[in-house]
C-alpha cells in the first residue's frame, strides 16, 4: 500500500457541512458498517503524510504524520515530530498494537464495540469541540474513525478548520513558516525503525 492508496482509503463521513473537495464521501451504508465491531476514534492530526515503504529490512509500510511545520492547528506540546498513523502489510492496515513498536500514535479519543449511528452522532460534538492533546489552546482538526477488522476508515473535519483555511489561505502560501513545538519531555527525532 502506498501513500496515495492509504490517503484515499480514509473517506469523509456523510455528516454536517461538507465542502466540495476531492476526498471520496462514504455512503451511509458504509458508515453503518464502519461503526459495527471494534471502532477506534482518534484525533486527526494536521500535518503532512509521510510514507516509508516496505523494504527487505522492514516488511511493513509505515505511515506517519510529520508535524514540524504548522498547517492550521498550532501544536505546542508534541511528543515527537513524527507520529505513527498506521502500519500496513500489503493492502491491509494492521491493528494498532503493532504500530506502537514504530512510534507514538495519535491520541485515542474513544474505543467502543458496536457504535450506533445515533450514539456516534450524539458524541460527535464532544469529539470535535475539544482541545488537541498536543496543544495548549488549539482545537483538534477533526477525527479519524477506524475499523481495522473491516478495513473501513472515515474522517470528520470540523467546519471551523475549513473556514480557517479559506480565511488564511494555505499554509504553503504564508511568507513566514511557523513551526510547531515539542513538549519539554519530547524526543527530537523520529523513532528508529
Amino acid at each position: 500500500m502506498n501513500d496515495t492508496e492509504y490517503h484515499a482509503s480514509i473517506k469523509r463521513l456523510p455528516i454536517g457541512e461538507i465542502p466540495e473537495i476531492r476526498r471520496p464521501l462514504m455512503s451511509q451504508t458504509e458508515m453503518n458498517e464502519l461503526l459495527t465491531g471494534d471502532v477506534w476514534v482518534e484525533e486527526k492530526l494536521d500535518g503532512r503524510l509521510t510514507w516509508y515503504p516496505a523494504s527487505p529490512q522492514q516488511p511493513y509500510d509505515l505511515f506517519y504524520e510529520t508535524l514540524r511545520i504548522r498547517h492550521s492547528v498550532f501544536y505546542d506540546r508534541l511528543p515527537a515530530w513524527d507520529l505513527i498513523l498506521d502500519v500496513a502489510e500489503g493492502n491491509r492496515v494492521l491493528s494498532p498494537p503493532l504500530r506502537e513498536q514504530f512510534g507514538i500514535p495519535p491520541p485515542l479519543i474513544e474505543r467502543k464495540k458496536d457504535m450506533t449511528p445515533q450514539y456516534f452522532l450524539g458524541r460527535l460534538p464532544l469529539y470535535l469541540n475539544r482541545t488537541s492533546a498536543f496543544a495548549t489552546e488549539s482545537k483538534i482538526e477533526g477525527i479519524v474513525v477506524k475499523n481495522y477488522q473491516k478495513q473501513l476508515f472515515g474522517k470528520v473535519v470540523g467546519i471551523e478548520f475549513y473556514k480557517g483555511i479559506e480565511a488564511a489561505g494555505s499554509y504553503l502560501k504564508r511568507r513566514i513558516v511557523e513551526r510547531n513545538r515539542l513538549a519539554p519531555f519530547a524526543f527530537n527525532r523520529r523513532t528508529s525503525f
